[in-house]
């Protein structure tokens, strides 16, 4: 196992390795996993910005993008959404969300992203 990394920066924490070894595979983990990035105008067609805000389950990737105030530090309006059903496309090539057969798979998914990571977390 590799040693942890210090640092002499005082917000930095040294990394945490898990092996496989260190892994039980029976331990209930987390629902979904959590992310949000930010795009600014140099990279965005219309020369605005944008949060996304990113949730991805064992088998679907789901990302609402916002309106983006930097001065502010806040998010607007939800102007796109984008799910992707893993199972059927892992490469994220189809975005599904517009989707009839997949409405119901969305407003799941609005509602898990809105409940937060913490509902996402085991129960044990």
């Amino acid at each position: 196992m590799p040693d942890p990394v210090s640092f002499d920066e005082p917000d930095l924490k040294p990394v945490a390795y898990m092996t496989p070894e260190m892994v039980d595979r029976d331990q209930p983990w987390k629902k979904a996993a959590f992310c949000h990035c930010v795009q600014r105008p140099k990279v965005t067609l219309d020369n605005r910005c944008y949060i996304g805000f990113s949730m991805t389950t064992e088998q679907y990737h789901y990302v609402q993008w916002h309106d983006w105030d930097p001065a502010k530090d806040l998010a607007g309006t939800q102007v796109a959404v984008e799910l992707y059903d893993h199972r059927v496309d892992p490469d994220e090539n189809q975005n599904v969300a517009g989707r009839s057969e997949y409405a119901d798979r969305v407003t799941q998914m609005a509602r898990q992203l809105k409940a937060g990571w913490e509902a996402a977390k085991p129960s044990f």
